[in-house]
């Protein structure tokens, strides 16, 4: 049975790899005509794993992916789009934020500093519960029309919009980036990091040659990325003045000689296709 790609309607004649959950298979297909992975056939509506979480879940180690793990990149953001050291909040009409996806509130606790006007939201209901605790104007949301329900008056009045690793989860990207566009203030700007699928042939082959899965979770990451890819989905939703380029390298919690070589795999690859995290800035 063919599947049709998502950018250009075209079948998708390749299946890169196949994972299972829960006893079901789920196939990542390839459209080289729009150098876009995704996943093919049926699957959840949300990513099962992120919104089944519990309280349990979210621990210092889950805390801390969410927060100092992406403050690298956390602050490539910064120079690249707010490109101010220090922002006092101004009483008159401080700069509103919106991170979709906000997790436990990692990039909001990162801009709480900077003078904006934080919002959020999430679709799990374990990591609203802890962001919201600090954050009042996060909310338990799964798009952006119930959020905007709630908070009516940020229709073409946000800066700053911003996806950290979310935009591969969603299934209907047409549907957020519309609703993006309609947020976003005249001289307002969408970041989005996600990881990139430039790289997912070779893991495939990596993990095949080990007698493992790729462990590239399809029922999650519906939607792998690459530069042309993530710019042409921009593009057909409105956006212009596009910059693509490779993320600043999230190091992790415990290091030694392997976190050493991945972090200068990270530093050889940001500046070629094969940037193992890629974002993109653009405007409407």
């Amino acid at each position: 049975m063919s599947h049709e790609c998502y950018l250009c309607q075209q079948p998708i004649q390749t299946v890169i790899f196949s994972e299972e959950r829960a006893g079901v298979s789920y196939d990542s297909g390839y459209c080289s005509r729009c150098d876009l992975y995704q996943t093919v056939g049926d699957f959840p509506s949300l990513s099962p794993d992120y919104v089944e979480l519990a309280d349990d879940d979210i621990d210092e180690g889950h805390i801390f992916i969410q927060t100092k793990h992406k403050l690298p990149a956390f602050r490539q953001w910064k120079q690249k789009v707010h490109k101010v050291e220090d922002v006092h909040r101004s009483e008159n009409s401080p700069e509103k934020i919106l991170d979709i996806g906000c997790g436990v509130g990692g990039f909001l606790e990162f801009c709480d500093p900077l003078g904006l006007d934080l919002y959020g939201f999430d679709a799990s209901e374990a990591h609203v519960r802890v962001a919201a605790k600090r954050f009042p104007n996060v909310r338990l949301c799964s798009t952006i029309s119930e959020y905007v329900e709630e908070f009516p008056m940020l229709k073409g009045s946000v800066e700053h919009v911003t996806m950290w690793d979310v935009l591969e989860h969603i299934r209907d990207p047409d549907s957020v980036l519309s609703g993006v566009r309609d947020l976003l203030s005249d001289s307002g700007t969408l970041f989005v990091s996600v990881p990139n699928g430039k790289p997912n042939p070779f893991k495939v082959k990596l993990a095949k040659i080990r007698g493992t899965a790729p462990g590239l979770i399809p029922w999650e990451h519906v939607f792998y990325y690459t530069r042309k890819s993530l710019r042409e989905m921009l593009v057909r939703n409105g956006f212009n003045s596009i910059k693509v380029f490779g993320v600043a390298c999230y190091p992790r919690e415990h290091g030694g000689v392997s976190e050493i070589g991945r972090q200068i795999s990270h530093v050889v690859a940001k500046n070629t296709p094969f940037a193992l995290q890629i974002g993109a800035i653009a405007r409407k």
